[in-house]
């Protein structure tokens, strides 16, 4: 169930061709920082949005990733991120905007293997704090990110999206005014579009170990699902994140604790009295996001490949439509 009239991308992916060609411009990118490989590439995985190759150079691992075609430019993303704010990722040894192609050097431990249950609620915290004011800072730069190609979403527009998708069925129908109500207010409201990541969880973030210090300094990678929109829906995945990675169930304390945190960037434009309602319509209306990206990761998805991964564009849609006509919670 391909969304597109191109042929899957993971059988190229897999092919000696283009690891050939990858290698290429591999070896020519670490020639050209006086550097050079040391052995052969490990390709670490293969999937229908992406595929890595572990790189052993004289300056330590390597890693290449190439992009899907459809979906977010990553790597011209990057060069917009390391312009503006190089301390809050890793700056690539290489890109090629036109290949979808990265090549970064290892930045260490991934936050989901050094915090602890008992350590990460604050930890997380710190992460968001910081995240938060990467993200203030690039509402200033989000008509850049735009021409180097990140998709653009605003609430109004995911809510159109939605209706596209879902069709006139009485659900359907009941969920559209609390939609429309949510996304009319996140319109309204004082906080700009900003670069919005989108799958912001404790995999994708490198941090050196599990004191609150070191989240401070917390640097962000994996952007593939980024796109420019309303930046509190960033807290859909990263609030989910606890839960999943490290089996904690949150409690509205620390929920508001960490959401408090995130929230602080944004208090020149409003209190947190002001901000936090709007949270909970960023929530509900970012799972129309993931939707849409899922679409996009799949676009060139092998049979096999939609076969497991296929039912989560619908997921969500159903999850949206089930939320927005019930009274619960939205997290």
């Amino acid at each position: 169930m391909r969304l597109s009239t191109e042929p899957p991308i993971s059988p190229v992916w897999s092919s000696t061709a283009w690891r050939g060609d990858a290698l290429a411009w591999v070896d020519r990118s670490l020639a050209a920082r006086g550097a050079r490989r040391t052995g052969d590439a490990e390709q670490v995985r293969v999937r229908p949005w992406s595929t890595q190759l572990r790189v052993p150079t004289d300056h330590g691992t390597a890693w290449m990733k190439a992009c899907g075609p459809v979906g977010t430019d990553e790597a011209a993303l990057y060069d917009v991120l390391v312009a503006h704010a190089a301390d809050v990722v890793v700056p690539p040894w290489a890109t090629d905007a036109e290949q979808g192609r990265l090549l970064l050097p290892d930045a260490g431990t991934e936050l989901r293997r050094v915090a602890t249950r008992e350590s990460l609620v604050d930890q997380w915290a710190e992460v968001l704090r910081r995240y938060g004011h990467l993200q203030r800072q690039s509402a200033g730069w989000a008509a850049e990110l735009e021409a180097a190609g990140l998709l653009r979403l605003t609430p109004g527009e995911l809510v159109e999206e939605w209706r596209k998708r879902t069709g006139a069925r009485d659900p359907v129908d009941a969920a559209q005014p609390a939609l429309q109500q949510a996304a009319d207010r996140l319109a309204s409201g004082p906080v700009p579009l900003a670069l919005q990541h989108d799958d912001l969880h404790a995999g994708n973030v490198f941090c050196a170990d599990s004191s609150r210090v070191a989240a401070r300094r917390a640097r962000f990678f994996d952007w593939g699902d980024a796109y420019v929109g309303h930046p509190f829906m960033t807290l859909l995945i990263s609030l989910r994140g606890p839960s999943y990675h490290f089996d904690i169930d949150l409690t509205d304390d620390e929920r508001w604790h960490m959401v408090d945190a995130y929230l602080e960037a944004w208090t020149d434009l409003a209190g947190l009295t002001e901000l936090r309602p709007l949270v909970e319509q960023a929530v509900l209306l970012a799972r129309i996001g993931r939707a849409l990206g899922w679409e996009r990761a799949l676009a060139r998805a092998t049979d096999a490949e939609w076969a497991e991964w296929g039912e989560g564009p619908q997921h969500w849609l159903d999850d949206v439509t089930r939320l927005a006509t019930s009274a619960g919670p939205v997290w």
